[in-house]
């Protein structure tokens, strides 16, 4: 800095302006070491499609999330069952009712699968093909409905025919599933009577 006719000048030596080009020199080298170091950590393309086969389960006719719900129901039908032929082996009603409750759980699901796939076979709806998840398909943004190939169609109408079939079996075991739970309970009743009564039993002996 330097005074000239009452005014200041400043005056940059070589050594600050060469201290001050190195500076940022080594600053633009960390930023683009930086930087790369940044595009190095950042993640690869990942490319995802739900509707793959290698998400199908069951010989292909069901996605790996349907068939994990299905692993799961037949995990808890199974524990009732059990829960039944305890009842069934001590005449206990009560043992019956888990089984009541799962199997009509079972019919309102397969009279919505039936519901949905009539809605679906009608209207060719992207949404209800989804719903009833029966065969893979790709899902374009903005198609409402979607065109299934032969095979696929022929696949769905296969398990739909399932579907109906099983709402029926299950209608006809329920009934007679709260048949004997409603005996169980009758018989009870009968057998507190004839203990306090002391009444032959024998409408139990004759149900033998």
């Amino acid at each position: 800095m330097r005074a000239m006719n009452g005014r200041l000048q400043i005056i940059r030596s070589p050594l600050m302006r060469n201290t001050f080009g190195r500076h940022n020199e080594q600053k633009r080298q960390h930023h683009h070491h930086r930087q790369r170091l940044d595009s190095d950590q950042l993640p690869k393309m990942v490319q995802f499609d739900e509707s793959s086969d290698s998400y199908r389960c069951f010989c292909s006719c069901f996605h790996v999330k349907t068939g994990a719900f299905c692993i799961a129901a037949s995990g808890i039908a199974l524990t009732t069952i059990l829960l039944m032929i305890v009842g069934i082996t001590r005449n206990t009603a009560a043992f019956l009712v888990p089984h009541l409750f799962v199997q009509g759980l079972s019919i309102l699901c397969f009279l919505g699968l039936i519901i949905i796939g009539i809605i679906a076979f009608i209207t060719d709806s992207n949404v209800f093909y989804r719903l009833l998840n029966a065969a893979p398909f790709s899902e374009f943004p903005g198609q409402i409905t979607v065109a299934l190939p032969v095979h696929a169609q022929i696949r769905i109408y296969v398990i739909f025919f399932m579907y109906i079939i099983s709402f029926f079996l299950e209608a006809w075991f329920i009934v007679i599933i709260y048949n004997c739970n409603r005996y169980f309970t009758e018989r009870k009743k009968y057998m507190s009577y004839c203990l306090a009564y002391s009444t032959p039993l024998k409408t139990l002996n004759s149900a033998r």
